[in-house]
């Protein structure tokens, strides 16, 4: 099957781009289908949380990071992450860590357990 040509329409998948992808699930036996289905929801994910992940602003607080965090990964479980949300903040707080290393663990932090839950 040879793939049909791409043609974007406003940075949205074209028919001819639906097209192919209806094509090839309706090729796939169901097992195959769940999979590529899987595939597609996470992909989908992915982008939502990179479109709707504001970059860091120049001199953003660690409170501030920890709030853009939050909005950024909605599907996280908060209690999961505000233990170590907390510890790093603390460590900037009382320790005086630099705010740019904190606010670096944190997206980490976020990123890792975003990872973990769509592992699960």
């Amino acid at each position: 099957m040879s793939p049909l040509p791409i043609v974007e329409i406003d940075g949205r998948m074209s028919q001819v781009m639906e097209h192919e992808l209806l094509t090839i699930f309706r090729a796939l036996d169901p097992p195959a289908r769940e999979l590529l289905l899987e595939r597609a929801r996470r992909l989908a994910r992915a982008s939502l949380r990179q479109t709707a992940m504001p970059d860091a602003g120049d001199g953003e607080s660690v409170a501030q990071a920890i709030r853009r965090l939050v909005r950024a990964y909605p599907e996280l479980e908060r209690h999961r992450l505000m233990d170590a949300a907390s510890r790093v903040l603390e460590t900037h707080i009382v320790g005086g860590r630099p705010a740019v290393d904190c606010i670096c663990e944190l997206e980490q932090l976020f990123q890792r357990e975003a990872l973990r839950r769509q592992a699960d």
